[in-house]
């Protein structure tokens, strides 16, 4: 009984891992196209004046 609940734990414990790591990764990515669409944006704006 105690062995498969460790399993079990440990496993849940991998897979929250994996997903806080997506997570972050997603969010990374998303804010560089954030900045990158701001950026090109900016220098639009900035190419008009």
């Amino acid at each position: 009984m105690d062995e498969k609940t460790g399993e079990i734990k440990g496993k849940a414990k991998e897979l929250k891992g994996e997903l806080k790591g997506k997570t972050k990764k997603l969010e990374g990515e998303v804010k560089g196209k954030t900045k990158e669409i701001e950026g090109k944006v900016k220098g639009k704006i900035s190419s008009k004046k």
